[in-house]
């Protein structure tokens, strides 16, 4: 019962998995500025235009895809998230290298969009490195626990 009621104590004694994305993974360039047909434009980030498609998961539902577009039409960001309580749960995170933002960043700019934004409970490195750098800026984050589990994680809000 101690450990349910009191599991953070014991989150230094556990070794988190490694997880690792390779340097030459790349995101998909596109072939124009235009949304598909199956993605909606949803404003402006720092210059770039922001498009958000939907696509069916067979275990989370509704995966949304909210990729951050350069005026010559390159994909510079991607984010996928599912539904999580009252807002969406991080899936993955990918920006291009020397980009002129950081991943954070845009995070901020989709909190009003998405209403809060939770980490998944198994990050990268550079995901942790992304919450860290919210939580360095100040921002509302809050520890929460995944319903039905241990493993918690990060909980960004307005």
């Amino acid at each position: 019962k101690l450990l349910f009621e009191n599991w953070r104590r014991y989150l230094n004694e556990w070794t988190a998995p490694q997880y690792s994305m390779t340097t030459d993974t790349t995101l998909v360039p596109r072939v124009d500025t235009e949304p598909a047909p199956e993605e909606e434009d949803i404003g402006a980030f720092r210059g770039h235009q922001v498009f958000q498609g939907s696509t069916e998961d067979p275990w989370d539902g509704v995966r949304h895809t909210y990729s951050v577009i350069s005026n010559d039409g390159n994909t510079l960001a991607a984010l996928q998230v599912v539904a999580h309580e009252e807002g969406v749960r991080v899936k993955y995170a990918k920006k291009e290298p020397n980009i002129n933002f950081h991943m954070s960043e845009f995070y901020e700019w989709l909190l009003p969009h998405v209403g809060a934004i939770y980490s998944d409970p198994s990050q990268t490195p550079e995901g942790e490195k992304i919450w860290q750098h919210l939580k360095k800026a100040g921002h509302n984050i809050q520890p929460y626990d995944m319903p039905g589990g241990l493993m918690g994680g990060w909980k960004l809000v307005k």
